[in-house]
This record gives structure tokens, C-alpha cells and sequence, in this order.
């Protein structure tokens, strides 16, 4: 009977010693907590944009969504997202913007939308804010960058409503490097985080300043013996995060009057997010 309670006692010692180290990990694990009043702000600059085209072929509409963030820079108002838009085209009809909250703004022609652009390098693109967003809570720019080890902020659109409105997540900033000549972050998304198709221009922030625009995501691609039978393979979303990083000297001159609106070719080196 001592030795049949002498075995309970060390099974529920060993589940209570599980259970802690299970709590302890997954606190570990846990992604740190932004102040409530900078993700509202951070969620207040957010800005949801849409592209629609005719699409011939099919004789439907098509379209791609994506993230960009209000910034207020010596008196102008501008919009900051990625530039590898799949529908900016010949084809392009109208263009959406709606809140982080996924309420419609405003809708704009094609003509109107290609007329706002200001620059593009390949990974972002600013364009003048149309004037019916320019009430909105703009940020002001700060040329502080996040080093290797810190801790950023990445707006992407919510999972919990199937991206109809925007949420902000942790990711840790690996480091600071270079593609195609861009300067970049890489960051690791907190707790596993992961950004898919359609957050592609949300916004990565850094001690409540805005440091570019998301810009692709890691992917891992696996292969079993059936797949390499089959000539097959399976693609996952990893928690790797990469976003350049605001061009400052071009929104300055931008802001002044100085800026241009050159027209580079998408930067093929990296794998972009496409839009979704």
C-alpha cells in the first residue's frame, strides 16, 4: 500500500513537473506586449489598399490587397507601401483604401491612383495621400533604425477575421542588410508570426516610429520520398520577415518639392509576397 502511494505521489510530482516546465516555456515563448496606446496609433496610420483590374481573359474583375502607413513629413502627407503591386498595370481600374478597421474611405480611378505616385525603388513606393485621407492620424518620420536584437512592431491584416481588419505583432529584428542594393530588415516574427499574402506594405515600427514597409516573407519548402517521387514539394510559412527600410533622403525631397517619380523594374532577387 506505501509502495502504491509512494507511485501515485511520484506520477502527480512528475505531471505537476511537466506542467510547469510546459507554463514556463510557453511564457518563454510568449511575444512581448505593445502599450495600448502605440498600437492604436500605429493602427490609426494604417491605411488597407485594394487594386482591381478587367481581366480580358477571364471577363471578370480581379484584384489584390495590400498595407501602407500614413506619414506627415514638413507639411505633406504621404503614403508608404511595398512596390511589387501585381495588378499596377495597363489593365488597373480603380483603387480602394479602407481604415485598419476595413471601413471604405475612399475609391479612386485608375488615372487618379497612378497620379499620387511620388517614388518607387522596388521594394517601396510613396505616393501623395489623396486629400480625404490626409485627416487621418498621420506619423511623423524619425531616422532611427532598430539594430540586431531589438524588438519591432509589424502591422499585417488580422487572422481572426480573415484579414477584413488590420492587427500589430511582435517580430524580433535579426539584422540590418542588404538585396538588390535596398537596405532591409530581417526579423524574426515573436511567438511564431508568420506574414502570408496580403500583408505585403504593412508597417514595421520601432519604438513607436514607423522603419519601412514589409516586404516579403520566409518560406520552407519540404520534400518527402513520395514528393520527389511525384516531382512535387510543400511550401510553409516560416516566421522570417524581411522589410526595407524607408528611404528618408527621397521622402524629404518629396516632402520639399525636390522629388521625383522614377519608375524602377520590381527588384527580381527576392521573393516577394504577392498580393492576396
Amino acid at each position: 500500500m506505501k509502495l502504491k502511494a509512494l507511485f501515485l505521489v511520484s506520477g502527480l510530482t512528475l505531471i505537476i513537473a511537466v506542467l510547469l516546465n510546459t507554463l514556463n516555456a510557453a511564457e518563454a515563448a510568449a511575444p512581448p506586449a505593445l502599450d495600448p496606446a502605440r498600437n492604436q496609433r500605429i493602427l490609426q496610420a494604417t491605411i488597407q489598399i485594394a487594386l482591381y483590374e478587367y481581366d480580358e481573359g477571364q471577363g471578370i474583375e480581379v484584384g489584390g490587397r495590400g498595407l501602407g502607413t500614413l506619414v506627415r513629413h514638413n507639411g505633406q502627407t504621404l503614403i508608404v507601401t511595398h512596390d511589387h503591386w501585381t495588378h499596377l498595370n495597363t489593365n488597373l481600374r480603380e483603387a480602394e483604401f479602407r481604415n485598419a478597421r476595413g471601413d471604405l474611405l475612399l475609391t479612386v480611378p485608375a488615372n487618379t491612383l497612378l497620379n499620387l505616385i511620388r517614388y518607387r525603388d522596388g521594394g517601396t513606393m510613396i505616393l501623395a495621400a489623396p486629400a480625404e485621407l490626409a485627416a487621418m492620424a498621420p506619423v511623423a518620420l524619425d531616422p532611427a533604425v532598430a539594430s540586431a536584437g531589438q524588438v519591432a512592431w509589424v502591422a499585417r491584416r488580422a487572422r481572426h477575421d480573415g484579414g477584413n481588419s488590420v492587427e500589430v505583432v511582435a517580430a524580433h529584428v535579426e539584422t540590418v542588410e542588404a538585396e538588390a542594393g535596398l537596405p532591409r530588415l530581417r526579423l524574426r516574427g515573436a511567438g511564431g508570426a508568420v506574414v502570408i499574402p496580403g500583408d505585403s506594405g504593412g508597417g514595421i515600427w520601432y519604438d513607436g516610429q514607423l522603419q519601412g514597409n514589409l516586404w516579403s516573407g520566409g518560406v520552407e519548402i519540404r520534400t518527402t520520398w513520395l514528393d520527389r517521387l511525384l516531382g512535387t514539394s510543400r511550401q510553409t510559412e516560416t516566421s522570417l520577415i524581411y522589410s526595407a527600410l524607408l528611404p528618408h533622403g527621397e521622402i524629404t525631397a518629396i516632402a520639399d518639392g525636390n522629388g521625383n517619380s522614377q519608375s524602377l523594374a520590381t527588384a527580381t532577387a527576392v521573393q516577394n509576397l504577392p498580393e492576396g
